[in-house]
């Protein structure tokens, strides 16, 4: 059960279901920003306890992070930042 839960939530972030916090900064794109920032900026788009996050750079978007987050609901949330 617990590994269609994984490929269900792994489906969706494919997809694009799942959400995203745009980065806005007026610094260089090459300028690596910290866990703590990542975690300063989601917590004000969105509520819940965050679990992890992952530092996942890709072509163009260096800053580009996946978190994992608890809403208070009890739900699990994927929230990229940064990552288009």
């Amino acid at each position: 059960m617990k590994k269609v839960i994984y490929m269900i939530a792994f489906f969706c972030f494919l997809s694009g279901a799942a959400y995203s916090v745009p980065h806005k900064n007026n610094e260089s794109d090459t300028a690596i920003m910290s866990k703590s920032d990542v975690e300063k900026a989601v917590k004000k788009k969105y509520k819940g306890k965050i679990i992890s996050i992952e530092s996942k750079p890709i072509t163009g978007h260096p800053n580009c992070h996946i978190v994992k987050m608890k809403t208070p609901s009890g739900g699990i949330r994927y929230i990229r930042y940064a990552c288009k």
